[in-house]
């Protein structure tokens, strides 16, 4: 498939701005378009030059957009070259986050819009995990569950369980994009869970959020999905109400 690249980039039209990000997004295109399987070698930096009419070093300048994105790998050697890679869940997860992130530290996207999309996306995961859940995702559930009642552990190891915990629950309902938009709505509120009080963080209070934990993952064992959103949403709730609230501004 690899002889169509020139074919599928017959309407490209290169500006001279930024003639390297261009290359990048085009290619990307082609890979997310299917010209290039997962494994299948790219054309030479040669190749690609002479097709796009620019210097090598723009290819090149592309192709390393394309490898910190994790959707190319380069490969030393006579067997060597520039091959397509899948990205992997965890890598679109970490870049969905980060971009969740970024704009919700310029101001575009507010803390309660990031929790209001995480409730409708996990009430989704909580009815599915009921359905589809495994032995195993209940015991990474309840481990987490486990290692948070030690009131002992710092601030930033019990936000680290909190994730963990509902990225087990995310990956229980056994859907890729679901699992990679909620872990990465998750690790986005860890980032923004400055708005939690103090309060939140007082053995009362952290206890009470675990058992909380524990009724949702009580009611995904029990295979109920109407209980673990009603477990999930009373969760949710009791969070919220330990929040700061956003001043005019941020809403």
């Amino acid at each position: 498939m690899t002889a169509d690249w020139k074919a599928a980039s017959a309407s490209f039209v290169l500006r001279h701005h930024d003639a390297a990000g261009q290359i990048a997004t085009h290619l990307r295109h082609l890979i997310s378009s299917g010209v290039w399987q997962p494994g299948e070698r790219l054309p030479s930096e040669a190749e690609l030059a002479a097709g796009f009419s620019v210097a090598r070093g723009t290819v090149r300048e592309a192709l390393k957009n394309l490898s910190a994105a994790g959707m190319v790998r380069s490969v030393r050697g006579n067997t060597g070259g520039t091959f397509v890679s899948l990205p992997t869940v965890a890598r679109l997860t970490e870049t969905l986050s980060e971009s969740i992130r970024m704009r919700q530290a310029s101001g575009p996207i507010t803390v309660s819009e990031i929790d209001e999309a995480r409730l409708h996306l996990e009430r989704s995961c909580v009815a599915l995990a009921a359905d589809r859940r495994t032995d195993e995702d209940l015991e990474r559930m309840r481990e987490c569950i486990d290692r948070s009642r030690d009131l002992s552990i710092s601030k930033a190891e019990r936000l680290e369980l909190d994730t963990m915990f509902h990225s087990a629950v995310a990956t229980a309902a056994r859907n890729e994009i679901l699992d990679i938009a909620m872990t990465a709505v998750h690790i986005a509120r860890g980032f923004a869970d400055s708005t939690l009080t103090e309060a939140a963080f007082e053995p009362e209070h952290r206890l009470h959020a675990i058992d909380q934990h524990m009724a949702i993952l009580e009611a995904i064992e029990n295979r109920a999905p109407a209980s673990a959103i009603k477990a999930l949403d009373d969760h949710v709730k009791f969070m919220h109400s330990l929040r700061i609230e956003e001043s005019p501004e941020d809403a």
